[in-house]
């Protein structure tokens, strides 16, 4: 929340997209393996205090969609 209280302070807007569920998986990385949790609370936090947006990608399609329509906006 530092950052993104810092951010807001020099006019940077952060834009979050949030991929995965609340559930959460275990991912296998380069030998490591890591388990991954969607916090949607804070991407949404960290996108108001910024005036960003936050976005859900619940597909490859929904991600897609979501990268295509920020660049304009941007």
């Amino acid at each position: 929340m530092a950052a993104a209280l810092s951010a807001a302070k020099s006019g940077v807007r952060i834009y979050t997209v949030g991929i995965g569920s609340a559930a959460g998986t275990i991912l296998h990385v380069n030998g490591f393996t890591v388990h991954t949790q969607l916090d949607e609370a804070t991407l949404q936090q960290i996108a108001q205090i910024t005036g960003g947006a936050y976005y859900n990608a619940e597909s490859r399609d929904d991600l897609l969609k979501i990268y295509n329509n920020l660049d304009p906006q941007l």
